[in-house]
């Protein structure tokens, strides 16, 4: 049991709050230990910036999920941009792997956007608006992998450029 894994932590055993219980073994008596073990939420937490490290807001992100009980519909506000309620996209192994929309956000006044209270160990963050005067930075999107109680992200756009007019 110990120790616990997967995003989850040990809330008690033995009937006692913590992660760990003594007992002395007797062969004589039959010992039954009950261990509860709760899943622990996290968050990602993105900052958005550009090639000079300076911070940027207005930048939407669509938050994916590998499971269809975490799916939403496109809020309101946000039509106009070309957010799919799910999406395939390949994995290492070259597999399709089906996600779905779990959250959009835009990226504040410091650049930052705060997703909480997340439960699965992957999620795919997809930027579907760049900030005024910036390129997307990743269109297929980047997984994001759990790796503690808050995984920090900076996701770099970089200005975008006008080409000449040609012609006459």
């Amino acid at each position: 049991e110990m120790p616990v894994g997967d995003g989850y932590r040990t809330e008690s055993l033995g009937g006692s709050a913590g992660n760990s219980h003594r007992f002395q073994y007797d062969p004589k008596q039959a010992v039954t230990m009950e261990c509860v073990n709760v899943l622990e939420h996290w968050s990602i937490r993105l900052t958005k910036t550009d090639e000079k490290d300076r911070k940027l807001s207005g930048a939407v992100f669509a938050l994916y999920s590998p499971s269809q009980a975490d799916q939403i519909p496109v809020p309101a506000g946000y039509g106009d941009l070309e957010i799919a309620a799910a999406i395939d996209r390949k994995t290492a192994a070259q597999e399709t792997k089906r996600w779905y929309l779990a959250g959009v956000a835009e990226s504040d006044k410091d650049g930052v956007i705060l997703w909480k209270g997340l439960l699965r160990d992957s999620y795919l963050l997809v930027e579907v608006k760049a900030p005024a005067g910036y390129m997307l930075s990743n269109p297929e999107g980047q997984p994001v992998y759990r790796d503690g109680l808050v995984k920090e992200l900076t996701v770099v756009n970089y200005s975008g450029y006008e080409l000449p007019e040609t012609g006459g």
